[in-house]
């Protein structure tokens, strides 16, 4: 009864979590209103019964006798109401009881309040199956060793397992340790008893023996036990091992016969061969008492790794020889990988036998010399005389672990002390490479090695403490730096003896070799080989090379400030390109400009290209000169390349204005020397002279009594022209008076604001052109005029003017930077170029009089056809003006000659207008992209009842004048004229008589304001009404908080202030309905429209 209910709490326990587990995620996705946690508590009490009913007669049959120590009654517990009051814990793996019965490694079971065991869990389903079986049936026979028996005797393992026979070897061939004799003293069977014996500990208590066995983890077989019935497991009987030290103490028990690891044929467990913890001191326990055997190993042994190498015969490699001194205390290591072993062995404990052999095959030699030896002992000795050797070795036993002593053979070779040579040499701390006959110069090589190593192994040695001459190797020293030689001598560095796995390791020591005799060999003297270096060790003797440093020095010309539009060659010329500079050669090359006859400065050589940081001021330099920063000694690179520039400018030169017969003007100064370069052409412009006699001035002259050669604002090309033999510092440039041309001051009206439109009605008319077109445009924008002109009889008077006498040329650029004349006298394209009349006879003219500004200007006239393509004319726009004064005393340069040769005389250039265009005339307001409403309620302070409404979130949304940048001064304001308004009050007379007066006043735009006051969803079926619009603030005729009508209007203007600019301040508020579902969304449209006429 109680095995029943232990089974059926631990069913329910796992069916619990089980449940628990699948059923995670739904009740996290519950409906709240139902306790889904209960419904899931309340299944598991369910499932829980019926398993409990299911397996209640299995738990019945289930007798849990595994892990329970011999002898002992099952022990029953019982608690009130029949309910199991603890808890159970099933061990993973085989416990280890004690031979009293205490629980050594794992608890068997877990004691209850009352300090009563229970019982474990029965898990083995096959012991299950067979528990009712007879005793012979449970036992397993396939993976049990050959061998056994009692006593040293018969019988034997009768099955037939076909795995390796356990007994020990009785061949007598392990030599005596303890009486240094080399003669077969002892078996297996002789050694188990010698280092095991049964005379202390535990053995003494029992006289019953088992044969011993020599079971190596590859074997993978259970050890062969005729009271086991040949078999495998004692779990379902009262019969136990018992496993003890080396001294038959500490005993520990175990329910399975001792095996390694992986010996079950049906598992998938792979052998351990690291793992020797079965072998062992045991008893074997049952009813009729104990038995006694001990299980041991055979030691895992091979070549060691230090002290073999390859060898070459002459005509063969031979692989891993052992090559050892001839100093009597060198003894062969064995490597051991017994267990958890993975070193080579210390000789101290290990015997050595050395027969002389003939060579590396072993061939035997008649008279060959013998030696032996016992490092530990001090007994002994290894070869003390050069010579091939056959070497036997015996390990010593380990009794702690239970390995036999092992025995290895092998072919060694032993060799005066001193090193294996090798001469070597490494360039710039790369890969050695080996030195041949080719790398010695002729006549000069190293001391010849051991002659009689080389002779008897073919071996190049350098013995110790003696002393050896070596040369300077060959090599090219135009590439290359000898550093010298050095030697890399190995040295073997112990392991750590406790360390299992260290087997030592080997260290390379760098040994200078500094000393020279009187001819220039190196000294090397081989370091001391201490006894403790028991292998042949190897010196590589290294010739050290450094590839010499190199930069390349790479000269070009670097010509700045230059203007002169002269070939490279015209100005200078640079002998070579470039100079190698080699790491401690010395350089005795040059590089060396030559100056033409021109107004040009060698400034010198440096690597900026603005001249700075000079390395030299000289035409002629030597790179790499002592302490040059270019060197390449110091540099981190092996080869670099450094450009420098061999930088040239044109000479400096100062212009002094001379005002030549005028004075300065009133509040003026003397104008700043300008200094420039040869080759610029700097801006030559003054207003600071005036003349007594009225005379304008013409421009500058390069002598006193001189033409013109630079109007007064324009730029003035400095040529290379000598004075005697050089080029002068400075210039005098001289103001030229007098009745020369007109002058014309030209100045844009405003910055213009422009929309696309194909919209005759608002355009100017009546604009006609010699070749007889009529012509509709708008104004973009205009260019007045201030007239000095030769005749002073006209005086301030410009509307005596000439308008046919004006020469326009208008210029367009995209960004304010790049320009480009406009076709003259054209009317393809989107600005009218040609000149026009009021009327198809004339007369043409490319100006205006303006009466009441009284002063002309050159309008900027767009064609209608061609103004829905904002492409096609927005950007920049400035006008170059000339006035053809008949009374001047020269011709100014026509049109033609301006646009299409250059010429320039009596030409001044206004300032830039910008015309920017919008989209549309919406785009002169900002309004809010979106307005968010939200719902509230409101308690009326009167009658304290409250209700909901909806109201915008914000209380102040404003619709504003959009104020716009002009681009060039970076200034954002209202002060633009809006041609498209200009006639929007209708038209009088032609564009030339009363229209042009209206493209200069500042019109209004009108803004209407459309709201249905309503909201609704997407699909139509709710919606909210009346919702108003509510002035946030006093604004024209709108006050705060009173309802803003749909269809109000406002109007504004660009006027350049910043008054009247905000149209509209708003919020929205109304009754929020009932009935409306939750999470509705409702929408409404606000409409702002923007018109140049008044609705």
């Amino acid at each position: 009864m109680i095995k029943k209910k232990l089974a059926k709490v631990l069913l329910s326990a796992a069916l619990v979590l089980s449940i628990l587990g699948n059923d995670f995620f739904y009740v996290g996705a519950g409906n709240p209103q139902e306790d889904t946690t209960s419904e899931v508590a309340e299944g598991v009490t369910n499932d829980v019964v019926e398993n409990e009913q299911e397996n209640e007669i299995q738990a019945e049959e289930v007798q849990p006798e595994e892990n329970i120590v011999p002898d002992t009654p099952l022990p029953e517990v019982e608690t009130e109401g029949g309910q199991v009051d603890s808890e159970v814990t099933v061990p993973d793996s085989e416990p280890v009881i004690g031979e009293s019965g205490e629980v050594l490694e794992e608890a068997v079971a877990i004691l209850s309040d009352e300090g009563e065991e229970e019982i474990p869990e029965i898990t083995d389903e096959d012991l299950l199956r067979n528990q009712n079986s007879r005793y012979d049936d449970r036992v397993n026979y396939n993976d049990v060793c050959q061998g056994g028996g009692y006593g040293n005797k018969g019988p034997s393992n009768p099955n037939q397992t076909n795995k390796p026979n356990q007994n020990p070897d009785s061949d007598w061939k392990y030599w005596d340790y303890d009486t240094n004799s080399y003669l077969g003293h002892y078996s297996e069977w002789k050694l188990i008893d010698k280092y095991w014996p049964r005379n202390k500990g535990e053995a003494v208590h029992h006289g019953y023996r088992l044969n011993d066995a020599v079971i190596d983890p590859k074997d993978r077989c259970y050890y062969a036990n005729p009271e086991n019935g040949w078999g495998e497991s004692v779990l379902n009987s009262p019969d136990f091992y018992y496993r003890y030290d080396k001294d038959w103490a500490n005993g520990s028990g175990q329910k399975i016969t001792p095996r390694p690891s992986g010996s079950d044929s049906e598992g998938e467990k792979r052998v351990d061969v690291n793992d020797i913890r079965y072998c062992g001191n045991y008893k074997w326990t049952n009813a009729k008492g104990g038995h006694l055997f001990t299980i041991v190993t055979r030691p895992v042994l091979e070549k060691a790794n230090f002290g073999h190498q390859h060898w070459w015969s002459g005509k063969e490699w031979v692989r891993d020889i052992g090559q050892y001194y001839i100093d009597g205390n060198s003894y062969p290591r064995v490597k051991d990988r017994t267990g958890d072993l993975e070193k080579e062995l210390d000789p101290r404990g290990s015997m050595y036998w050395f027969k002389q052999v003939q060579d590396y095959k072993g061939t035997g030699m008649p008279g060959g010399q013998e030696f032996k030896g016992i490092p530990d002992k001090k007994w002994g000795q290894s070869p003390n005389k050069p010579g091939w050797y056959n070497v036997r070795i015996q390990t010593p036993v380990d009794q702690k672990r239970f390995i036999l002593p092992g025995q290895w053979s092998e072919v060694v070779m032993y060799l005066n002390k001193g090193y294996k040579i090798k001469f070597q040499k490494q360039f710039d701390g790369n890969t050695l490479q080996d030195i041949s006959d080719n790398d010695w110069k002729p006549g000069r090589r190293p001391d010849s090695v051991d002659e009689q190593t080389k002779n008897d192994f073919n071996i190049d040695m350098y013995l110790h403490k003696r002393e050896y001459k070596i040369p300077e190797p060959a090599y090219d020293s135009n590439k290359y730096i000898f550093e010298g030689w050095e030697a890399r001598e190995k040295k073997w560095v112990p392991g750590d003896p406790n360390d299992p796995k260290d087997s030592g390791k080997m260290i390379t020591i760098t040994v200078p070799i500094d000393s020279k005799d009187s001819v220039g060999n190196y000294l090397y003297t081989p370091s001391e080989i201490t006894d403790e270096q028991f292998f042949v060790l190897d010196s590589t003797i290294v010739a050290k090379f450094k590839t010499r440093k190199t930069n390349t020095i790479n000269v070009k010309l670097n010509f700045i400030e230059d203007e002169s539009g002269l070939n490279e060659d015209e100005k200078a010329t640079l002998d070579k390109n470039s100079i190698r500079l080699v790491e401690q050669i010395d350089n005795n090359e040059e590089f060396m400009v030559t100056l033409k006859d021109k107004p040009f400065d060698f400034l010198g050589y440096s690597r900026k290209p603005d001249g700075t940081d000079l390395l030299s001021t000289n035409l002629t330099w030597k790179p790499g000169e002592k302490n040059s920063q270019l060197l390449p000694d110091n540099q981190l690179e092996t080869h670099v390349s450094t450009d420098v520039k061999a930088t040239i400018r044109p000479k400096k030169i100062k212009i002094h204005l001379d005002a030549n017969g005028g004075e300065l003007a009133p509040n003026q100064s003397q104008p700043t020397d300008i200094e420039t370069y040869y080759y610029k052409s700097p801006r030559i412009h003054t207003h600071a002279f005036t003349h007594k006699e009225g005379l304008v001035l013409k421009g500058w002259a390069e002598t006193q009594n001189g033409d013109v050669v630079v109007l007064n604002g324009a730029d003035y090309k400095i040529k290379d022209e000598k004075v005697g033999s050089g080029y002068p510092s400075e210039k005098i440039l001289y103001a030229v008076w007098g009745k020369a041309t007109a002058t014309v001051h030209a100045t844009k009206h405003k910055d213009v604001l422009f929309y696309p439109t194909a919209d005759e009605k608002m355009s100017a008319t009546d604009i006609h052109t010699p070749e007889k077109e009529r012509l509709n445009a708008y104004e973009l924008g205009r260019f007045y005029f201030d007239v000095k002109p030769a005749n002073h009889n006209i005086g301030t008077e410009q509307s005596k003017l000439d308008a046919s006498k004006f020469y326009i040329v208008f210029e367009h650029s995209d960004d304010g930077k790049t320009w480009k004349k406009l076709e003259i006298n054209d009317t393809s394209k989107a600005i009218i170029t040609k000149g026009f009349s009021k009327s198809a006879t004339g007369p043409y003219a490319k100006v205006i009089y303006d009466k009441n500004k009284q002063k002309w200007f050159a309008p900027l006239l767009g064609r209608v056809e061609m103004m829905n393509d904002e492409n096609a004319y927005k950007g920049f726009y400035r006008v170059n003006v000339a006035y053809d004064d008949d009374n001047a005393l020269e011709e100014v340069s026509t049109e033609q000659e301006f646009v299409k040769e250059g010429k320039n005389k009596g030409w001044s250039e206004s300032d830039r207008l910008q015309l920017r265009v919008v989209q549309n005339a919406s785009a002169f307001i900002n309004v809010p992209s979106s307005i968010t409403l939200e719902e509230k309620t409101v308690v009326d302070g009167g009658s304290g009842t409250s209700k909901e409404i909806i109201e915008s979130l914000h209380k102040s949304n404003k619709v504003m004048v959009e104020a716009f940048e002009h681009e060039y001064e970076k200034k954002t304001d209202y002060d633009w004229i809006t041609t498209n308004n200009a006639l929007v009050n209708g038209k009088t007379g032609s564009y030339n008589e009363q229209q042009h007066e209206e493209f200069i006043k500042n019109k209004p735009f009108y803004v209407s304001m459309s709201w249905n006051k309503t909201l609704a969803d997407s699909t139509g079926r709710y919606q909210v009404n009346n919702i108003e619009m509510y002035s946030a603030s006093n604004i024209g005729g709108m006050q705060t908080d009173q309802i803003i009508q749909p269809g109000t209007k406002r109007s504004f203007t660009y006027d350049g202030t910043n008054s009247d600019k905000t149209l509209f301040d708003f919020y929205l508020k109304g009754d929020k309905p009932k009935g409306l579902p939750e999470g509705l969304q409702l929408k409404g449209t606000i409409t702002f429209t923007v018109s140049p006429v008044a609705q």
